[in-house]
């Protein structure tokens, strides 16, 4: 009965899905260790995975270059009006051009996707693979000191986590950098003088984005902490539903429960709403760039200035306002995907903790071999009258007699 009655003691920092390790929750011990061990999942197919990083470089190089085509096309707008010429023949090559480019960029991204939900679901299912076999190896003890819930997990949440990360974060990596470094670049050449505008912008965006995720990092983990706790606690219930019933344990399991329940909604709550707050206040910060640099960016049109040789049209700032639009995008993608992969590689170090964890020690056989009335060895297992152990001591004759004295044993000390 003892062996029942605990399940009712207070889990300690119990497990579950997205929990850690009984006895604490930390932030990843290995960042750069566990990002490359678990994107090592990914290379079971290199050529695909080539391919799917050189789609992500073609549709944002695409995307960019799609932007800078509106230049043209305000352009020829601009000069049909005051010359009186017919519109539809100035815009048409620059259009098709414009329609081309979107439809490349479609193309590309369309593949990436598709190649990285292959490559992630065929790196998460080995994943799993290489769980359940190394579990296979593990002995008693660790299974003892492991909640069933918190070892479900590992093959649940945490392996969605790294599943999603492997899918999305990579390729959103290097997209929001290249379309962070294209834009930038794009708006440099188009007007340096306003660019300054922007920086002031956007580095303000980078404080913003530090000091939420900072907070968000922090909530998220309180919230896989609070979550896991609430599975191993099921997990620990349900399996011993019929010790709850038998002595009448119903009411205590249900207010433990409403607790660690409303501790994970409170978690929950506090992690959504700081991490749903980012995009307003970056909105705002970004709108009031806009507004800056429509109206200075208005004034060196009406004044005819030109940088870089070139004249700052009506189309010039047309195109550099939409940049001024996309460049803070990047930043908001990559702070998105921090969390995101921050949560994998939480899960990932869990994973990889029972796969790291020491294997049961094989300490040898005993040799069975079958013997006659006098306890001799006889190489016929038809003619034996018997059987015993060959150790390097001799025979050991096997009898159905066993006798228990003064055992004491345990898996962790003082329990």
């Amino acid at each position: 009965m003892a062996q029942q009655e605990r399940k009712f003691q207070k889990p300690n920092n119990g497990g579950g899905p997205g929990a850690g390790p009984r006895g604490g929750y930390g932030k990843p011990k290995n960042l750069r260790g566990t990002i490359l061990r678990m994107f090592s999942y990914l290379a079971s197919r290199p050529l695909l995975l080539v391919l799917a990083v050189v789609c992500v470089i073609a549709a944002a190089v695409l995307n960019i270059a799609a932007s800078y085509m509106m230049r043209p096309i305000i352009n020829s707008i601009e000069s049909a009006f005051l010359d009186g010429q017919a519109l539809l023949p100035s815009l048409l090559p620059s259009c098709l051009q414009l329609l081309g480019l979107y439809l490349a960029t479609a193309v590309c991204t369309y593949l990436q996707a598709n190649l990285m939900a292959q490559l992630a679901q065929k790196g998460c299912n080995k994943l799993r693979k290489d769980l359940f076999d190394k579990l296979q190896e593990l002995p008693l003890s660790f299974f003892d000191q492991h909640a069933h819930g918190e070892l479900m997990s590992r093959f649940t949440n945490d392996a969605d986590n790294v599943q999603m990360a492997m899918e999305q974060t990579i390729t959103m990596l290097i997209s929001s950098v290249l379309t962070f470094v294209g834009t930038v670049a794009m708006l440099i050449y188009l007007n340096y003088i306003l660019f300054i505008i922007t920086v002031v912008v956007l580095v303000v965006d980078y404080i913003i984005v530090q000091k939420i995720s900072k907070k968000s990092k922090k909530l998220y983990r309180k919230q896989q902490k609070n979550l896991g706790q609430v599975n191993a606690y099921v997990e620990e219930m349900v399996e011993g539903i019929k010790v709850v019933k038998a002595f009448n344990y119903e009411e205590e399991i249900k207010e433990e429960f409403t607790e660690k329940n409303q501790a994970y909604r409170d978690a929950a709550m506090d992690a959504t709403y700081v991490g749903m707050i980012i995009m307003p206040v970056l909105n705002q910060v970004m709108g009031i760039c806009y507004a800056v640099t429509a109206v200075v960016g208005g004034l060196f049109v009406i004044n005819g200035t030109a940088f870089g040789g070139v004249a700052f049209t009506i189309g010039s700032l047309g195109v550099y306002l939409n940049y001024t639009k996309q460049v803070a995008m990047p930043i908001n993608q990559v702070s998105q995907q921090i969390v995101t992969l921050l949560s994998a590689v939480a899960g990932a170090e869990r994973i990889f903790a029972v796969m790291d964890a020491e294997p049961e020690v094989d300490n040898g056989t005993i040799t069975m071999v079958p013997v006659d009335e006098n306890g001799n060895e006889v190489s016929d297992w038809l003619t034996c009258s018997g059987e015993a152990w060959k150790t390097e001591n001799g025979l050991v004759p096997l009898k159905g007699h066993v006798q228990v004295q003064d055992i004491c044993f345990h898996y962790v000390e003082g329990k």
